[in-house]
């Protein structure tokens, strides 16, 4: 008793800590040593893609279509969401709560993120530094809609009830597209294919019949995607090396996606066939447990974001997900305490590689870059075993059941 007693003061103590280095950050000029500012007329303005959303509902309001045209907003931003996020009150009262909506929202990320890590000696540097990453604080200072995803992600993983988890899937999806593949909660070791399959596709139905109706808006928000692709040093996808080759090197971009996928399939295929050999290095995943079940969910949410979608990297809050597994078994296997170290070498070189690139510190830029996305694909193969082992026992076990 009083053991719990003193970890729920630890955490309480940690996330004072941590959410006044994001008060402190965010109302001084060192944020920006790491994150780039949105800049008007030289006035800075915080949380810039969360007063996108509210300046979209003020054109809605007035009869002007946000996905075709934005005046109301400070750059005249075209909205990039679904249209559920155009419901948003915008009187008076409203405008007051929207002040204090991103403080509330940052603690409630703060607190639900850190209520399951460990907080001891020997996890203060993973925690921190995933906490205060460059993707983290890019994502907290534009108050981004990946903040709430995140948060609504580890709620998901939390329930048990297909139900409240199909329709937290539903809503996220008519947000932004890319939760739907969160469907992967439905398929578990343990689950019956059957109803697998029924709540998966009801997901996408929902989708799908929602695009439908409101396609005259969908078009133009593919359309309006362009306006925030991910480039250089912001990008996380196996699409950044290509396309690094090509503005870098003049490579052409078909030649380097061969050249990726080719060393990214076959450095997974050797460091799967060396794993398989080492016993020791399996993972063992139960996912009645629930840091087993946010480990696995997060893992398959990266790779699907870095192999197929060209993301802004502060979707790359998945790897924070990784963490809780990590801390609760590094102890006991080899490979899971190579991963905790991997991990936080990329958070303290992220860290490093965007103070270098933002303050010009390093003449040639593209270097660094080049490290960045490196760093991502070494650690995209280094993970590749666990989904590879949990993806061949998934269709062993299903087979074995019928």
């Amino acid at each position: 008793m009083k053991s719990n007693q003193q970890n729920y003061i630890f955490k309480f103590l940690y996330i004072l800590f941590v959410f006044s280095c994001y008060l402190i950050l965010l109302n001084t000029s060192y944020i920006y040593k790491v994150v780039n500012p949105v800049v008007v007329k030289n006035q800075v303005f915080l949380f810039a893609d969360f007063s996108a959303i509210i300046a979209a509902n003020f054109c809605e309001n007035n009869n002007i279509n946000p996905f075709i045209s934005n005046p109301c907003d400070i750059l005249q931003r075209k909205h990039v969401y679904g249209s559920i996020l155009l419901l948003l009150p915008t009187d008076k009262t409203s405008l007051m709560l929207y002040d204090y909506f991103p403080y509330v929202l940052i603690m409630i990320f703060l607190i639900t993120t850190v209520s399951f890590l460990e907080i001891k000696k020997e996890n203060f540097l993973i925690n921190t530094t995933a906490l205060l990453t460059p993707t983290t604080l890019l994502m907290i200072e534009r108050l981004n809609i990946d903040i709430l995803i995140g948060i609504f992600f580890l709620i998901l993983c939390l329930t048990r009830n297909r139900i409240f988890a199909s329709i937290i899937i539903s809503f996220l999806s008519l947000i932004k597209i890319y939760p739907i593949i969160f469907i992967k909660y439905f398929f578990s070791k343990n689950s019956k294919l059957k109803y697998s399959l029924i709540f998966s596709v009801l997901n996408i139905i929902l989708l799908a019949t929602y695009i439908y109706y409101d396609f005259n808006n969908f078009k133009y928000l593919l359309i309006n995607l362009e306006q925030f692709t991910s480039k250089g040093m912001y990008a996380f996808g196996l699409s950044s090396i290509p396309n690094f080759l090509k503005n870098y090197f003049k490579v052409n971009i078909v030649i380097g996606y061969l050249i990726v996928i080719a060393v990214f399939l076959v450095s997974c295929f050797l460091i799967n066939k060396f794993f398989y050999k080492e016993k020791h290095f399996n993972i063992n995943i139960d996912e009645n447990i629930f840091k087993d079940r946010l480990f696995i969910n997060s893992l398959f949410v990266i790779f699907v974001l870095y192999l197929i979608f060209p993301n802004i990297y502060y979707r790359e809050i998945f790897f924070l997900y990784l963490i809780p597994f990590l801390q609760n078994n590094w102890k006991n296997n080899l490979y899971i305490s190579y991963i905790k170290k991997i991990l936080t070498l990329k958070f303290l070189l992220l860290i490093l590689i965007l103070i270098l690139a933002d303050n010009f510190f390093y003449p040639r830029l593209y270097n660094l870059i080049l490290l960045k996305h490196t760093l991502d694909i070494f650690i995209m193969i280094f993970l590749s075993p666990i989904i590879f082992n949990y993806t061949k026992e998934f269709i062993f076990k299903k087979i074995y059941d019928k």
